[in-house]
């Protein structure tokens, strides 16, 4: 029997064609499409959060592993709580995209203020106040340095970039004189968002001095 058997072809399966291939991307079409998600939004996505993970993970790896925490006190929770900070905040923008409806438009901006006010502002305050306390405790000045004056205002960046989100939206944006004044806001709000970013990796991508703590 060889290969050009009748019988022997009816139980090889049917070899792909182009129409089974155009079947197949017209699937992944379909269930990107439900998802409202672009193909080259799932990469994109992964790269990014990759990225973050590594150096989220780098720096909770060399506070806790390389460095003493005990020895470093209070300023042990700055570094960790900052860069989990950027991660929470990049995620949130991240989950503005894609905006294919309105209703995936309105979805994204409720998981969007869900997660940078409830997870991304707490840490972030919170790893600003653990190196207040721990300078207050060794007696070190405030703001000295180059790093914690460029903290100090991406910090203030932040608050006013969340203020102007929350007016933008909040009341269909009566606290800015109506709906169609709170949409522009919206438009600058998400322009600042880009430097806000920056600044936020910034002081995160610094050495961090973790014998002396800062200075």
């Amino acid at each position: 029997m060889n290969g050009h058997d009748p019988e022997r072809q009816a139980l090889l399966p049917p070899p792909n064609t182009r129409q089974d291939t155009d079947v197949q991307h017209q699937a992944v079409d379909s269930v990107l499409a439900r998802q409202e998600l672009r193909p080259r939004d799932p990469p994109l996505w992964g790269l990014a959060a990759i990225s973050l993970l590594v150096t989220v993970g780098y720096t909770w790896y060399t506070v806790l592993v390389h460095a003493d925490p005990v020895e470093l006190g209070w300023f042990a929770f700055h570094p960790m709580l900052q860069t989990a900070a950027v991660f929470a905040f990049a995620m949130g923008v991240m989950t503005l995209q894609p905006t294919l409806s309105a209703a995936s438009k309105e979805a994204g901006r409720a998981r969007h203020q869900k997660i940078q006010l409830g997870l991304g502002f707490p840490l972030i305050l919170l790893g600003s106040l653990s190196v207040i306390v721990h300078k207050e405790k060794m007696g070190w000045p405030h703001f000295t340095s180059l790093h914690s004056k460029v903290g100090l205002a991406t910090l203030i960046l932040l608050v006013l970039q969340a203020l102007a989100g929350g007016a933008s939206l909040w009341g269909k944006g009566v606290a800015v004189g109506g709906e169609e004044r709170g949409k522009s806001l919206w438009k600058w709000h998400r322009l600042w968002a880009t430097s806000s970013s920056r600044c936020s990796w910034l002081p995160s991508s610094w050495e961090v001095r973790l014998r002396t703590g800062p200075r």
